[in-house]
């Protein structure tokens, strides 16, 4: 049977092609006698990927090189045009193309980088806050003088803290446009924050006994989460992550490795997700443990989870808000505390009687700023300094008291 042309010529190329010399041209071979096989990749005239070979006559390796670039120029005339994605040209477009890219950023291990808390917060803001006002504003449009102004109308209607968050993203959405309209416009003051003075979402000594009081009297199957959040100073999704295993019983003390966000279970505590915090765990926290342990059924201890649900999941986050107003109620407290203030009462406590710094590695603080805004200084305090700074002008009677047993004396009868 006669073989055609073709497969005479491919056969015959084939056969020099194994004789050939590798080069360090990727693609040329020396066939000898300065003739080289040069190999080059392209498409078809339909646009499918091929590779081509051709001999070449050349004086060098170079030349080899420089005609098969030439060759694989040829076969690039028949390349897919791939058109580019046009880019977003209104913030709406590009807001929903920024959060689309965020959503699905993921970490080295395969889980996402955000949290799914602060998915919903973005997905919050570019839908609630950014889009109704902003959405069909065009890039080449947008000025800061329209961002102040888009600023100063959520000032009043929402929370500065709201108004600012909201701010930060839509920087962070312009930059990726290399838009750079909103960077020079300034945040509002936090002039509306709940925290001050008079409501500092915190405890002092004679209304934290009479909480506890009130705890144990109105809901003594929660006291042991609640002395829990006020002696260690965590978050309440990190405190309800709580496993047997993260109980030390012979070094008294509790780990917070893992947290709850948004109902799912994330590594780490807030600040990082390979981070955890390490607090003392007292004898009547202990006690109250194991009390709560006593009355859990057999499919809640199987869990493993030091507060789990009747149905064996994780409690939600909510679980202390209507008993924290029933208990303040009946302690006859009517300024604000919330869960969260347990964090700021232990901050404050810790800090009063062992200083700043272990009241940071406790509660998990990093910075002296933040801690600043936990800790809170109280009246008592003030009162206390003023009396050893000004003791002269009642003779020293009452000087020489830093006021640390005084301010400890109220934490003794948890």
């Amino acid at each position: 049977m006669r073989r055609n042309a073709a497969s005479t010529e491919k056969e015959a190329v084939m056969t020099e092609k194994r004789r050939g010399r590798k080069t360090q041209v990727k693609g040329v071979k020396d066939l000898a006698n300065g003739l080289y096989l040069v190999r080059a990749r392209g498409w078809d005239s339909s646009g499918r990927p091929i590779e081509r070979e051709r001999k070449v006559q050349a004086k060098s390796i170079r030349e080899a090189q420089l005609i098969k670039f030439e060759f694989e120029r040829e076969l690039s005339d028949h390349a897919p045009k791939v058109s580019e994605p046009a880019a977003p040209k209104r913030v709406g477009e590009l807001s929903k193309v920024w959060l689309t890219h965020r959503q699905q950023m993921l970490r080295r291990d395969g889980t996402p980088r955000l949290a799914p808390s602060t998915r919903v917060r973005y997905e919050h803001t570019v839908s609630v806050l950014i889009e109704p006002y902003l959405g069909e504003v065009s890039l080449e449009a947008l000025t800061r003088r329209m961002v102040e102004r888009w600023r100063d109308h959520l000032g009043a209607h929402f929370a500065s803290a709201t108004v600012n968050g909201a701010l930060n993203v839509l920087r962070s959405i312009l930059r990726d446009a290399e838009c750079r309209a909103a960077d020079g416009v300034r945040p509002l003051e936090q002039d509306d924050t709940r925290i001050t003075d008079d409501e500092p979402n915190a405890l002092d000594e004679e209304e934290l006994q009479a909480f506890v009081k009130a705890a144990r009297e109105l809901y003594p199957q929660h006291m042991a989460l609640i002395l829990v959040l006020l002696t260690t100073g965590q978050r309440i999704s990190t405190v309800l992550a709580l496993r047997l295993e993260d109980v030390d019983r012979a070094r008294h003390t509790l780990t917070f490795r893992r947290r709850l966000s948004e109902g799912e279970l994330l590594p780490g505590v807030k600040r990082s997700r390979k981070a955890h915090d390490v607090a003392p765990l007292l004898d009547e926290v202990a006690k109250e443990l194991d009390r709560a342990r006593a009355g859990l059924s057999e499919r809640q201890k199987e869990t493993g989870l030091v507060f789990p649900a009747e149905d064996g999941r994780h409690h939600a986050r909510t679980l202390l808000r209507e008993p924290f107003k029933r208990i303040l109620a009946q302690a006859g407290i009517t300024k604000r505390f919330t869960p969260h203030g347990c964090r700021r009462t232990a901050a404050a406590f810790y800090r009063r009687v062992a200083g700043s710094a272990v009241s940071k590695a406790i509660v998990g603080h990093t910075t002296d700023r933040m801690h600043e805004h936990y800790a809170v200084v109280s009246s008592e305090e003030k009162r206390t300094a003023a009396r050893g700074a000004f003791r002269l002008l009642d003779g020293g009677k009452n000087g020489g008291s830093d006021g640390g047993s005084e301010e400890a004396a109220g934490a003794k009868s948890l």
